[in-house]
């Protein structure tokens, strides 16, 4: 239970919601291995 909530729970609500952004203002390209905060 201690790995699902501050590993797996943590990490994935982030990441899914960066890649979907990014490529929206990255033009895709740089969205594609650039995260949403660093692309721009």
């Amino acid at each position: 239970r201690k790995l699902f909530q501050g590993g797996l729970y943590d990490p994935n609500p982030p990441q899914t919601r960066l890649p979907k952004p990014a490529p929206t203002y990255s033009t895709g390209g740089r969205g594609g291995y650039v995260p949403g905060p660093y692309a721009p």
